[in-house]
């Protein structure tokens, strides 16, 4: 029976991973999340806990649940009621825990690349690599942590500042490992894919008619294929690209209206009111902006 209730718990790990990167409500998992961690415990499947810890706290993170003291005042910190990432990453090292470890790694390059602390993410970025393809090749993780390395990558290429050419570099390799899954079959990856074309498309002013392509093909795949998180952050980079380049805020503010909206459907306020904050004299000009 040991045997047998180690697979159980393992598979409801990677049910609850598989729901998150999916788009399913953040709530939702969150209620999966104190259900089955309470069954972990009773059956000592330490392992399988810890890693469901560390989506957990990620899922509330993403809701805005993390720890708010002064010291870990800081969503891109994995620290809060399901765990602490000192603590965590100290129990993993010991233990010698390598899937916790990579958790913890592509959890912190998602949290900082959505919540767009892009520098701090693109040095993260850079300072891992492809290293989670190397801890755990099998695990599904490896087909979305370099979208969301590319992410931070490219996005601070595009503030052209002296290291251009060195995020521009790395960012391309991100999304070479993205375009061969696709390659590969994978179809759960393809709105990643024109996501990131256009991310790169928008680096030449030249090809800005392709990155315009691209996002509206990544929006509407990701909506399609019913990831919403993507949708959301998609239509979040459309709308600022089509602000800070095209020049086109009326526009810009159906994006940024339709990102929101989507987040708040997720079950992200933290990110949704962090977006209006941002862009609320936008917002304001354009109330009526908004997608049916």
């Amino acid at each position: 029976m040991n045997g047998d209730t180690e697979s159980a718990m393992f598979a409801i790990m990677s049910y609850i991973y598989t729901s998150f990167q999916s788009g399913r409500s953040l709530p939702s998992i969150e209620t999966d999340c104190r259900v089955y961690l309470t069954q972990m415990e009773d059956l000592k499947r330490e392992k399988a806990r810890r890693q469901t810890k560390t989506i957990f706290q990620t899922v509330l993170n993403m809701m805005g649940k993390f720890d708010s003291s002064s010291q870990n005042n800081d969503p891109c910190v994995l620290t809060g009621e399901a765990m602490d990432e000192e603590i965590m990453t100290q129990t993993a090292t010991a233990e010698n825990d390598k899937v916790v470890l990579a958790m913890i790694q592509a959890f912190r390059m998602q949290l900082l690349s959505t919540f767009g602390r892009y520098e701090q993410g693109a040095e993260f970025a850079i300072s891992v690599g492809n290293r989670l393809a190397d801890q755990i090749p099998c695990s599904t993780m490896v087909a979305v942590d370099p979208f969301f390395r590319a992410l931070s990558l490219y996005s601070m290429a595009h503030k052209r500042t002296k290291q251009f050419r060195r995020y521009r570099h790395h960012a391309n390799l991100a999304r070479s490992f993205i375009k061969s899954y696709v390659r590969k079959g994978n179809p759960n990856v393809r709105h990643l894919e024109s996501f990131l074309d256009a991310k790169k498309a928008a680096l030449n002013p030249r090809t800005y008619h392709v990155a315009m392509k691209q996002y509206e093909i990544a929006t509407v795949m990701a909506s399609r294929g019913g990831f919403q998180h993507d949708s959301a952050l998609a239509n979040e980079h459309f709308g600022e690209f089509l602000l800070e380049e095209m020049k086109d805020e009326e526009m810009a503010a159906f994006r940024i209206h339709k990102a929101i909206q989507l987040y708040y459907e997720w079950g992200s306020s933290l990110k949704a009111s962090m977006l209006e904050q941002k862009h609320e004299e936008l917002l304001f000009n354009f109330p009526d902006a908004r997608f049916d």
